[in-house]
């Protein structure tokens, strides 16, 4: 917190064509990341009943979690899978 309160008695120490030039500076950033927030917002609540891979694989909802799990689970002595040591 004590780095905002000198950010601001530094902002105003400097003059006012200083102080009008930072407020410039910040609105810039303020489009430049909300622009970039709101992007990343609407391509992730993106419509899935729109993509054509939403469905395309049957599994487990938790098969990126539990991979290694699923997949010990499902191995028999017929699977022919072997470990390396």
């Amino acid at each position: 917190m004590q780095q905002v309160q000198q950010l601001h008695q530094d902002i105003d120490s400097l003059p006012n064509e200083a102080q009008g030039l930072l407020f410039d500076f910040v609105q810039i950033l303020k489009k430049r990341y909300l622009v970039s927030a709101q992007n990343l917002s609407s391509t992730i609540q993106k419509d899935v009943s729109q993509d054509p891979l939403v469905g395309l694989l049957a599994g487990s909802p938790n098969l990126a979690i539990e991979s290694e799990e699923i997949l010990e689970a499902e191995i028999t002595a017929k699977s022919v899978w072997s470990c390396k040591e």
